[in-house]
This record gives C-alpha cells, sequence and structure tokens, in this order.
C-alpha cells in the first residue's frame, strides 16, 4: 500500500491516501532512509495478470526509473543539472497541460435523473447494484 496527502488516517491525524497495488500494477517505490539517503524497490503482484510483453515494458520503464534515480543521487559533481532542469520543465509543461484539461474538461461525479441516480467512472466506488 502506498501512502501520499490527501486523505485522513484514523491512526495518525496525518493526512494520507492509500493506493493498493492491483495485479495489474507495477510500482516503484522510494523509501527515505534519513541522512539524505533513499531506496528505491520495484513491487509487482504475485498474481500480476499482465501478459509477458506488457510486463517487460512496465519493468523495463520501473527498472529506468530506478536506474535513473540512483544516477541522480550520485551525482555530486552535479553533472546531471542540464537533464535535471530539462526534466523540471518537461513536467512543469506537463503539469500545466493537466491544469488545463481539467479545467475544460469538468465533469460532475454524478447526475440525478428522479429517483436514478448515473455515476461516471471517476466516482471511487466499489462493488454493484
Amino acid at each position: 500500500m502506498c501512502y501520499t496527502k490527501g486523505h485522513t488516517s484514523k491512526d495518525t491525524k496525518e493526512k494520507l491516501m492509500t493506493y493498493e497495488v492491483g495485479i495489474e500494477d507495477i510500482a516503484l517505490l522510494i523509501k527515505p532512509l534519513g541522512d539524505g539517503r533513499i531506496e528505491t524497490c520495484i513491487y509487482k503482484d504475485p498474481d500480476n495478470i499482465l501478459d509477458d510483453d506488457e510486463l517487460d515494458i512496465a519493468l523495463h520503464v520501473a527498472v529506468s526509473m530506478s536506474a535513473f534515480f540512483e544516477l541522480l543521487v550520485d551525482d555530486d559533481d552535479n553533472e546531471l543539472a542540464s537533464i535535471i532542469n530539462l526534466l523540471k520543465d518537461k513536467l512543469n509543461d506537463k503539469m500545466q497541460e493537466i491544469l488545463n484539461a481539467d479545467e475544460s474538461e469538468s465533469v460532475p461525479l454524478y447526475t440525478s435523473e428522479g429517483n436514478v441516480i448515473r455515476i461516471n467512472k471517476f466516482t471511487k466506488t466499489k462493488g454493484t447494484c
């Protein structure tokens, strides 16, 4: 289970949002160890349902991200500064694109017609009715 800001946890009174890694997911975990040290780990559910080609691609991306992260951590001479700036610019552009799309494509989580409530695909519900 991964934790990020967003949801209030009863145990810690800290705002956390949980995400359970599904059987079709590959997760790259980043664990701070203290003293500026960080460990990365790749997680795959033992019952993962991706076919071999999809799994190879996902694992390749996760391993590449982990290896690149290790390069950045070990970059004491700041030789990768230009790459880091390029990545920051790309991330800022992507975030702005997402924010602009959210503003123009705002869809309500549900609509109501009499006694019928229709929910969209982004509503966080489980089960059937």
